[in-house]
């Protein structure tokens, strides 16, 4: 059994998700003095240190927050890794980053911010979308129970044993923005290949209609061919 489980694991996403890990932990463990030049910092952001809408998320407060989100990645990989594409996968998580960095700077009072777990948010509602489409029907639990998670973080507060465990508040401000971001960029991707789908269909057609009018055009010239030599032969006769 556990041979069929070790198996049926995506590892060829796995790569991807080790390059995240080590990036943590370089931060987290070889970089420590560079924090305060890498974090979220809204002060600095208004002078123009727009690198920090990136790097912040892969900073953490302490040790646990590192585990956590760690293990949290490393969990999405064994239920969607599978869906997970490097360029594309990567792509995705820088924009995350950026757009959540970006939420907090225009519609939070948060000042100071680190950590990957508002990505992991965004991770979690794409993957349960793709499973949705993919008719999954863990896709709905997954999504369902995200979502109430997200709602009841903003109605009544975070979890004051994750607050203390990572020695830092919560920011339940980046999990709600990276919910929104995991719908947003599921449709975006869904609306790009609709485009390309309804591209491939018309050119498809075109190519089609080229064809039938080819041999239509072939079929006039054979018959025309045929009118003209039945035309010879009867001046021959007479």
């Amino acid at each position: 059994m556990l041979k069929n489980l070790l198996k049926n694991l995506p590892w060829q996403s796995l790569p991807v998700i080790i390059f995240l890990i080590i990036s943590f932990a370089n931060f987290q463990f070889f970089m420590p003095d560079y924090a305060n030049w890498l974090e979220y910092n809204q002060a600095n952001i208004q002078q123009g240190e727009y690198w920090r809408l990136l790097s912040a998320h892969f900073l953490h407060s302490n040790l646990n927050h590192f585990l956590m989100n760690s293990a949290g990645l490393l969990a999405l990989w064994t239920l969607h890794g599978h869906y997970y594409s490097i360029r594309p996968f990567l792509n995705q998580v820088i924009i995350a980053c950026v757009a959540i960095s970006a939420y907090l700077y225009w519609f939070t009072d948060i000042q100071i911010y680190v950590g990957f777990s508002g990505v992991l948010h965004c991770l979690i509602a794409w993957g349960a979308l793709t499973d949705i489409q993919k008719q999954e029907k863990t896709g709905y639990l997954l999504i369902f129970a995200l979502i109430a998670k997200v709602i009841w973080e903003q109605v009544y507060g975070a979890s004051a044993s994750t607050a203390e465990m990572i020695e830092a508040s919560v920011a339940i401000e980046a999990h709600l923005a990276g919910l929104i971001m995991g719908f947003v960029i599921y449709g975006y991707e869904q609306k790009i290949q609709q485009k390309n789908l309804t591209q491939q269909a018309t050119a498809k057609k075109s190519k089609s209609d080229d064809n039938l009018a080819s041999i239509k055009d072939e079929q006039e010239i054979a018959t025309g061919s045929q009118t003209e030599s039945e035309i010879q032969n009867e001046k021959s006769k007479d």
